[in-house]
């Protein structure tokens, strides 16, 4: 059985986001991520250095030595065992436990928004955020195993360059959208990532992952007008597909029902 201790959020800026969602799915968009260990350059170069013995043995079972690679490729090496940042397609949550305030969260965010079942979430890959950075022991840990599956990878060119092998970036990019920076730690995120197509392929931007009137508990709004027509969409939807139950509409509230 599912834990029901707290429920998941998401909300929108405006009420035609909130239409769309109902009547083509939730639509993922691109957010900034980044993986690092913290914003000090000088704790990032102090861990390549730590991880520099393991690349200089690889390099000499690939017959190089890395004193002797163009400068280029050099920076290329060294800078690759460390942070990553990029845009990733991504739907985003909020963990939200019962009888917190989330008044606030819809200042920031949005006063519209759907609460949704975590089966939803779940079914549609979604999970809990790994906050990392701060040079915090999972971060170092992650880090370690990031930077020694590529230099596992390395193999030299036809140019004489060596290089990643892309496969082995491949996982690590999968999993940099489910990472968020620790200053944002008590935002409790969950995530659904799309497809990047940062190693090739298509990306997963403006996808819409369709819902059901069975996985909206709430339907949140900015005004009572707002209630009224919703609840008129909604009763039109419920119409059509019959859902088993059918959602609350009501205006965004300091707490989400229990």
């Amino acid at each position: 059985m599912y834990s029901t201790d707290f429920k998941l959020l998401h909300c929108m800026s405006n009420p035609e986001y909130l239409d769309a969602a109902l009547s083509k799915g939730l639509m993922l968009t691109d957010h900034e991520v980044c993986f690092q260990l913290n914003s000090n350059i000088v704790t990032l170069e102090n861990f390549i250095k730590e991880m520099f013995p393991l690349l200089e043995n690889k390099l000499n079972t690939l017959g190089k030595k890395f004193e002797t690679l163009e400068d280029g490729n050099k920076k290329v090496l060294l800078w690759g065992l460390g942070d990553m940042k990029g845009k990733m397609p991504m739907l985003s949550f909020t963990e939200v436990p019962t009888g917190k305030q989330i008044t606030n969260h819809g200042f920031v965010f949005g006063s519209y928004g759907l609460v949704v079942t975590r089966e939803w979430v779940e079914r549609n890959g979604g999970d809990r955020v790994v906050y990392i950075g701060d040079n915090s022991t999972v971060t170092r840990n992650l880090f370690k195993v990031f930077a020694i599956m590529k230099i596992s990878s390395l193999f030299v060119t036809e140019s004489g360059n060596v290089v990643f092998e892309n496969g082995s970036l491949q996982p690590t990019l999968d999993l940099l959208s489910h990472f968020q920076i620790r200053e944002h730690v008590t935002e409790a995120e969950w995530r659904i990532s799309g497809n990047h197509g940062f190693m090739g392929g298509s990306r997963d931007t403006g996808k819409c992952l369709p819902i059901s009137l069975d996985d909206i508990e709430y339907i949140f709004v900015s005004n009572d007008n707002e209630t009224r027509t919703f609840n008129k969409k909604v009763s039109e939807l419920a119409d059509i597909c019959k859902p088993k139950k059918v959602p609350i509409v009501m205006k965004f509230s300091e707490q989400i029902p229990s």
